[in-house]
């Protein structure tokens, strides 16, 4: 039972994984007879949260006094009333109540766990945080893995996206880089978080998300200056940072699966133009830029098809001709669509905050329409319009006087201390990680994401507050 307690969250999320999975679009297509247990998979990935928010709930009404001591009760409890209040006002004007109430039961429900977890109402010492921590990274890996690996071979799409998926072990990579700066560390010890951060790294360069990977660059730059100043675990970091990338460049020159795709997609580097392989394509005609044209969506110009054959020898020709890799031509395809999605699902967004701005009007999901055969709900794909509309600008502004009364709690705003220092680092690197990558993905909210981010935070405020 013990060992059980201490593993919890990384039983959870195995729990929050499978249910996800189950309900899959892409899963249920393949496997109809999954189709039923949808609805129940709904309820049942989203009770834990439920019974998180209803545990704070009990807890804090028998302890009034300390509750309303503190200003993060205080505002957890303000933003709650407000969010009943507006849904009885929807509810009575005939507005979207089930859109922004999944939103709000997976942000409600990941704070109060932070706050059992900070009470002491959930008891779970540092080290057995960090081996969740570590074991949570892994479980988004080797799912990510077993896609590729067994799942591509009966369902078109990854159930959790994959993006989400090396979304969550971005959120999660500052704190295990972090462990592989502590002094205390043995070597043994070290082995374990030096792999998951090295794959960690691995994983997210071959997965072709832009933001991911600026995002995972700067985290990386700024942990080898925390080591640096430490003087503690800089060999540690390196050492992993040019095995990850020797990893990916060996996966590119042997084009292992989509490596090619992500490293153009995510940097511009055209891997294949150096080895000399890809199509022959002749520049006859200046190229056009990605995003400039619907109609050559790649990017790239191509000879008119007017019904002629042109016999001209190529030999004879003075115009110059390049090589186009595959992957490079679907990489801009892929961006152009990806930004003139973006773009449309955040005007619709803007439209239903201009609708009304102060109270938001709770219709968080648009119908996009990818081609004749193709189309799926959205969000906007943004957390401040996705907040906005949610809640309007007063439920914002609520709730980032939420986010800061939390982070100042755990002694981010503190007198510098002279220990374990590096830990603030790494509170506000996840922070800016997970919101940065939520302007860009529908994260902020997402069942697995957000409580990562407050898992992450929860793992830090008790490295500060522990004596050393």
């Amino acid at each position: 039972m013990k060992k059980l307690r201490s593993k919890a969250f990384f039983i959870i999320f195995v729990y929050f994984v499978l249910l996800l999975t189950v309900r899959s679009t892409y899963v249920i297509e393949a496997f109809p007879a999954l189709e039923g247990l949808s609805k129940y998979s709904t309820v049942l990935t989203y009770l834990p949260f439920a019974v998180a928010i209803l545990w704070k709930l009990l807890g804090d009404l028998m302890h009034i006094k300390r509750t309303v001591s503190s200003v993060s009760n205080c505002i957890y409890y303000a933003f709650a009333l407000y969010y009943v209040a507006l849904c009885a006002y929807r509810f009575t004007h005939g507005m979207e109540i089930k859109e922004n109430f999944y939103y709000t039961v997976v942000f409600l429900g990941a704070v109060a766990a932070y706050m059992l977890l900070r009470d002491g109402k959930i008891v779970m010492p540092k080290k057995d945080l960090d081996k969740n921590i570590l074991w949570i990274t892994c479980l988004f890996m080797l799912y990510r893995l077993a896609y590729v690996l067994i799942g591509a071979q009966f369902i078109s799409k990854s159930p959790i996206n994959l993006n989400l998926t090396s979304g969550a072990v971005a959120v999660l990579l500052p704190y295990v880089a972090n462990l592989l700066t502590e002094p205390a560390l043995e070597k043994k010890k070290m082995i374990f978080p030096w792999i998951v951060f090295s794959a960690g790294i691995i994983v997210i360069a071959t997965t072709g998300a832009r933001a991911l990977f600026a995002l995972t660059a700067g985290t990386v730059a700024v942990m080898l200056a925390v080591a640096l100043l430490k003087r503690k675990g800089l060999l540690r970091i390196l050492s992993a940072l040019v095995l990850s990338c020797a990893v990916v460049v060996g996966m590119a020159v042997m084009n292992v699966g989509d490596v090619r795709y992500a490293i153009y997609r995510q940097t511009g580097i055209d891997i294949s133009a150096s080895l000399n392989v890809g199509t022959t394509v002749a520049t006859t005609a200046p190229q056009t830029q990605p995003g400039t044209s619907n109609e050559n969506p790649g990017g790239v110009q191509t000879p008119p098809s007017n019904g002629t054959t042109d016999t001209k020898d190529p030999a004879d020709s003075s115009e110059p001709e390049e090589i186009v890799d595959p992957d490079l031509l679907k990489a801009q395809k892929q961006i152009n669509a990806s930004d003139r999605m973006r773009k449309r699902l955040m005007q619709w967004g803007i439209q239903q905050v201009k609708e009304s701005p102060l109270f938001g009007t709770g219709d968080v999901m648009y119908w996009y329409q990818m081609n004749r055969r193709y189309g799926f709900m959205q969000s906007s794909h943004n957390f401040l319009i996705e907040a906005m509309v949610c809640y309007g600008t007063i439920g914002l502004v609520i709730m980032a006087a939420l986010v800061i009364a939390l982070l100042a709690e755990a002694k981010l705003f503190a007198k510098p201390l002279r220990y374990r220092w590096s830990y603030r680092v790494t509170i506000l690197l996840t922070a800016a990680v997970y919101f940065a990558f939520g302007f860009v993905q529908p994260t902020v909210f997402d069942s697995l994401i957000c409580p990562l981010f407050v898992l992450t935070i929860a793992a830090c405020r008790k490295a500060l507050h522990e004596p050393h």
